[in-house]
């Protein structure tokens, strides 16, 4: 190698013939004398690289050192012994095509260099030209120094180490021997055991516990290796403590203001709410408890509540004042129609007989419209009765069978003199059903759909129609007449409502 580029590309070594005397070998040996010397210039890590020649008699050492050095470092007396000892390391056995068939690049297990450089790992990668292997390349790099570039990366606490596959210290931020290769097991660490990096290496980037550390695995890119950190749980509350102490203030602080804060709302708000509640229930159970004098602006809440008690139990002696009231109207209005009954029974039938006996036609009408009157006197007082009767709850209704022929009969001989008079079509259909029901409540209420379905239909029609269901019979009563309005609909089975306020009677009939 010429002298301007020993400190560039190293040793160039042959066994035979010399390749500089090969037909193209001037031209490729300066090519790759180039190469070396532009990757050595930029980049110093390598420290020791080599290239070892698939034909085992050729290789090139960096850095350049003489032939004799070599020798000497080596132990041996010849340079074909040297080289032949060279390409059985690692570093060439393991780019062999038998033995690294993917052509990846690889590394070598920890070493102690037999030039007494240290511990020392290679990288190294196999060399194919038209797919025929070449040779290895590869660089050594001490421990030493990847041990110095890790202790470089800041850290405030923790330790950091580099393991391979095989547990094997590759680097550590903690001492490390410079003589000899070490393992996991022998660091004697205790919170770095080869049971807890290995649990850490299943679950990378989470943490794990280990005899009172903490530890962290990631894995080293282009390399198989992992890095691991640890901390002890000392290390982690010394670091975090003073970063927290702070915090731990403030949040005291709020603690005590939270705490006064709760004392303050309870005397002023919880406990007056509580005490209010408790008044009130008693008020309800003895309505001549003194009122609560409660503080601040409760005590106005608490007289507004005594005042609203107040009017609720006056308001409730006034009705029952007036419940008491109405009973007794209920009882006078049953008793004055019972009463008021008997003569009207006994005036009916003084005009049936004054009928009986007296023919003349002019003294017949006159009866006739005494009758009626009569009998719309008597319908009025047995209705203001059965009002009575419901007020009261006296009355009840008594299921029985009711033959709707019968009633349908009885509501056409009631209604058909009516409905001839006003010009109206009555329209009654026949049924044979039966239902249960109570016969005084039913008649009734037919009765009175039909009267007011006549009374304010002007012309047109009354139809009365029955309607079988599968549980049920349902009795229509409909007319041509007015009819109700949607708004007035809700209104209709009001107690004393009436939509025509120009006839007489009460509620719907």
């Amino acid at each position: 190698v010429p002298a301007a580029l020993r400190a560039d590309v190293g040793q160039v070594l042959w066994i035979g013939e010399d390749p500089r005397q090969a037909d193209s070998s001037p031209v490729e040996l300066r090519y790759a004398l180039d190469l070396f010397s532009h990757v050595h210039r930029q980049n110093r890590l390598f420290q020791w690289s080599y290239f070892f020649g698939a034909t085992r008699d050729f290789l090139t050492a960096f850095p350049w050192m003489p032939s004799r050095k070599l020798l000497e470092d080596e132990g041996h007396a010849f340079l074909s012994l040297a080289v032949k000892k060279w390409h059985e390391y690692e570093t060439y056995s393991g780019g062999l095509p038998t033995n690294n068939p993917g052509r990846a690049i690889y590394w070598t297990k920890p070493y102690m260099d037999v030039a007494g450089a240290g511990v020392m790992v290679s990288v190294a990668a196999p060399v194919y030209a038209h797919e025929r292997f070449m040779g290895t390349v590869n660089a050594d790099i001490t421990l030493k120094t990847l041990t110095e570039l890790l202790a470089s990366w800041p850290r405030k606490t923790g330790e950091l180490w580099v393991l391979d596959a095989s547990g094997y210290v590759i680097a550590a931020t903690t001492p490390m021997p410079s003589d000899a290769v070490v393992t996991l097991d022998k660091l004697n660490h205790p919170g770095l055991t080869p049971e807890g990096v290995a649990r850490a290496r299943q679950v990378m980037g989470s943490v794990v516990r280990e005899d009172g550390h903490s530890i962290v695995t990631r894995a080293v890119a282009h390399a198989p290796w992992t890095l691991v950190y640890g901390a002890s749980d000392a290390q982690v509350r010394a670091l975090l403590l003073p970063q927290y102490l702070p915090y731990a203030g403030i949040l005291l602080l709020l603690l005590i203001s939270v705490g006064i804060s709760i004392l303050v709302f309870r005397s002023q708000f919880i406990e007056p709410a509580l005490r209010l509640v408790v008044s009130i229930r008693q008020a309800r159970r003895q309505p001549d408890t003194p009122a609560e004098h409660l503080p601040g602006p409760w005590q106005a809440v608490a007289d507004i509540v005594e005042t609203n008690q107040r009017l609720s139990r006056q308001l409730a002696d006034q009705v029952s004042a007036l419940d008491t009231l109405n009973r007794s109207k209920t009882s006078l209005l049953a008793a004055a129609c019972h009463d008021l009954r008997q003569p009207a029974h006994a005036t009916g039938l003084m005009i049936d007989a004054a009928m009986a006996e007296f023919h003349d036609p002019a003294i017949q009408a006159q009866l006739q419209r005494l009758s009626t009157s009569n009998a719309t006197l008597v319908g009025m007082l047995s209705t203001l009765m059965d009002l009575a009767r419901l007020d009261s709850g006296s009355f009840q209704a008594v299921r029985a069978p009711v033959r709707l022929a019968t009633l349908l009969d009885e509501t056409r001989l009631q209604f058909e003199l009516v409905a001839l008079r006003k010009g109206l079509s009555l329209q009654i259909e026949d049924s044979p059903l039966s239902v249960l029901s109570d016969p005084y409540l039913l008649r009734r209420i037919v009765f009175n759909l039909v009267a007011n379905a006549l009374k304010y239909t002007e012309r047109g029609w009354v139809r009365v129609s029955v309607a079988a269901g599968a549980h049920d019979v349902v009795l229509q009563v409909s007319d041509s007449g007015v009819g109700i309005r949607p708004e007035q609909q809700a209104t209709v089975f009001e107690e004393y409502t009436r939509l025509d306020r120009s006839g007489d009677g009460l509620g719907i009939g």
